[in-house]
Formats: C-alpha cells, sequence, structure tokens
C-alpha cells in the first residue's frame, strides 16, 4: 500500500532492496527532502560507493529502501565527505612541505 506523505511516497509495508526486511519503506529513485537536502537514494549510492541499481524504471513496489538503510547511505555519505576533506588538507600540507623543504632547513642553519 502506498501512502503519499510530505516528504514523498511511503510503501507499508515494502520490501527494501539494500537489506531485505520488509518494513515501511521509501522509493529508492524518487526525490525526497531531509532537513533542507535533496536527497535521491539511488543516486546517493552510485555517488557513494560505484554501484548502479538494476530495474529502478518497474514497478514502485520493486525499488524500495527502509529508513534504516536510508540512514546508513547518509552516514556513508558524510564518511566519505569526511574523508575526501582531510585527504584533501593532506595533500595541501604534503604540497606546501615539498615547497617549503629547503627553505626551513636553510632557517634553521643560520
Amino acid at each position: 500500500m502506498s501512502v503519499k506523505k510530505g516528504k514523498g511516497p511511503i510503501f507499508d509495508p515494502g520490501l527494501c532492496r539494500c537489506c531485505g526486511a520488509i518494513k515501511k519503506c521509501r522509493i529508492l529513485n524518487v526525490e525526497y527532502e531531509s532537513f533542507g537536502q535533496k536527497e535521491v537514494y539511488s543516486d546517493m549510492i552510485m555517488d557513494c560507493f560505484g554501484l548502479l541499481l538494476s530495474h529502478l524504471d518497474g514497478k514502485p513496489s520493486e525499488r524500495l529502501i527502509c529508513a534504516t538503510c536510508v540512514q546508513r547511505v547518509r552516514d556513508a555519505i558524510l564518511f566519505r565527505q569526511q574523508v575526501l576533506k582531510c585527504e584533501e588538507a593532506f595533500l595541501q600540507v604534503k604540497m606546501y612541505d615539498e615547497e617549503t623543504k629547503g627553505k626551513y632547513f636553510y632557517i634553521i642553519l643560520v
């Protein structure tokens, strides 16, 4: 049974494509809003893991994701962003170190 909520369609019960649980679910490739951010869960899975889910053009009841898996995908996206941000900071420090390598050594000796 599909129920339309303010944030997008909900299926209760539905079969989650990510964990196999039968519970209240959202549609993987429909846009939802959470805390002012627009989310399309299939796109988030593709962006984070490089996984292209099959049969997303089929019946809505065959392309569902539960709230638990939605939260796990959100956490994975946030973790990925954290790692990318830290990697960028690390690379900037390494580039700075390479540019100033000899200069610091000279300053210390003088």
